[in-house]
């Protein structure tokens, strides 16, 4: 379900990729929405809900406060995507939620209704439902997906002109995919601020004779040939060393000069090395 929404915007992509583009109407509906302050994205970081929720927002993008949300309007202004909070009290099912989802914020008023999915659980959340909406006619795409924790349903609606969504696709989705919920974010700052409190070790001679029964000993519970360990601390290199063998079954020990294959490594390289091309 993690990537839900990308699936949803590439099937509403080429549900209306052959149509002419026209001028669309405003939803009157989402002129009602109390709003409080609008200001520019300057760098790509998280914002904070009013209810405490966290997730990422991109640079160029203008976001709007609402009295239970957050609205964000794409650089170019013909995409947008919308968080909210409704309450379990006023809306009893996750349909109803999702019909105020869309008199709300949906783009134009005559959207038709193309697909649905629906989960009972999932990663904490329950009576989660997405609908997929589409005008062919004036090439506009929503979608809306609900989920209910709690006493909430937590609301959010992208939507907006086919092209915007084919340039803004990844952005949206990763702003879906990075939220945090109010008490997921306390207990994440909990966690680091404990972390931060706590008093770094030195690693001297008596730690590193504690690691190199660790390592020797822990080689030899998963039959690792060699290995070649560095410690950093403080900016500093503490620690560098082999253990074993660079052959097995063969007296070459492994030195912290030895070369190793990177192996997946490269994963997290190309996908730093993508991101800062990105950036630039």
């Amino acid at each position: 379900m993690k990537h839900l929404l990308t699936t949803a915007m590439i099937a509403s992509i080429a549900l209306l990729g052959c149509q002419k583009a026209q001028d669309t109407q405003v939803n009157e509906a989402t002129q009602n929405t109390t709003q409080l302050e609008t200001i520019k994205i300057t760098a790509n970081e998280p914002v904070t809900t009013p209810s405490g929720a966290q997730f990422m927002a991109y640079k160029g993008w203008k976001m709007t406060k609402l009295a239970d949300g957050l609205e964000f309007k794409s650089p170019e202004g013909s995409s947008r995507y919308v968080y909210y909070e409704l309450s379990t009290d006023a809306f009893k099912t996750s349909n109803d939620a999702l019909k105020e989802t869309y008199r709300r914020y949906a783009p134009i008023s005559d959207m038709d209704e193309f697909d649905t999915q629906s989960w009972e659980t999932f990663q904490g959340y329950t009576d989660i439902l997405q609908i997929q909406y589409a005008n062919i006619e004036s090439q506009q795409v929503g979608i809306g997906v609900v989920k209910k924790h709690g006493d909430k349903w937590y609301c959010s609606f992208m939507g907006g002109r086919q092209d915007a969504y084919v340039k803004r696709l990844g952005q949206m989705q990763n702003m879906y995919d990075t939220f945090k919920r109010a008490d997921e974010v306390a207990k994440e700052k909990a966690v680091s601020d404990y972390l931060a409190s706590l008093k770094i070790k030195p690693f001297d001679a008596a730690a590193a004779a504690e690691f190199d029964t660790f390592i020797t000993n822990t080689m030899k519970k998963f039959d690792v040939p060699g290995a070649a360990i560095v410690i950093v601390q403080n900016d500093k290199v503490v620690h560098a060393k082999g253990y074993g063998t660079r052959v097995y079954g063969q007296d070459l020990p492994v030195t912290e000069k030895t070369l190793f294959q990177i192996g997946s490594s490269t994963k997290m390289l190309t996908a730093y090395l993508a991101a800062e091309a990105v950036r630039q």
